[in-house]
């Protein structure tokens, strides 16, 4: 969900500008969706999930105005869940993955944030607004259908599960609360669901290795 409207055009004090074209390109999703030695993808919109009015993180919170190619918006995060996603992102056989609305705009939220690695963009381009929740769940429904585990994390869309789905997958769809986004009860979640699912990749290999 995009809970900004855009602001005035005229520039604003503390605004992050669009990068210019030097910057790294993320990875492809379509290479991540393609690579094995993933086990879990993790998913994870913007506004009501990073972006927040009131983060429940016992840390400062930071505001400023970003700068886009279609306007400005104001921006309200928490630190400390940017670092617990870095970390999430650390792990080898995990990987993070934007399905949002902003679609390229997430640059300079990334660049904002600094320390956080580019991700892939499951949606790579700008939509109108009524074609976004089909969108993404056209992403979800692809990776659950390739029978790959995932952690879906939108204030909107995602169903609240934790269960295999029809493929063999394991899934855990988190929605938290729009005003406050992935609290750390939240991130502990996606942590013993990424435990679950490794442990349980690593006595298959055994199995297999065995047979």
């Amino acid at each position: 969900m995009r809970e900004n409207e855009p602001r005035s055009s005229r520039s604003a004090p503390n605004t992050t500008d669009v990068p210019d074209t030097s910057w790294t390109a993320p990875p492809r999703f379509e290479d991540v969706l393609a690579d094995t030695s993933v086990d879990v993808l993790v998913f994870a919109d913007i506004d009501g999930v990073l972006n927040a009015r009131r983060p429940k993180w016992d840390s400062r919170i930071e505001r400023r105005h970003v700068r886009t190619e279609t306007g400005e918006y104001n921006v309200t995060w928490s630190p400390a869940l940017v670092t617990e996603l870095r970390q999430l992102d650390h792990h080898p056989r995990v990987r993070l993955v934007w399905l949002t609305s902003w679609g390229p705009e997430v640059a300079p939220l990334e660049d904002l944030w600094g320390y956080l690695p580019r991700w892939p963009r499951a949606i790579p381009e700008l939509l109108p607004t009524g074609e976004v929740p089909a969108a993404k769940h056209a992403v979800i429904d692809r990776v659950a259908a390739a029978g790959r585990s995932y952690v879906w994390c939108d204030d909107e869309l995602a169903g609240d599960v934790d269960d295999v789905t029809e493929f063999g997958g394991l899934r855990l769809e988190i929605r938290p609360k729009s005003r406050h986004g992935l609290e750390p009860v939240h991130i502990e979640r996606i942590w013993g669901f990424i435990a679950k699912v490794v442990a349980g990749e690593d006595r298959r290999a055994l199995r297999d290795t065995a047979g």
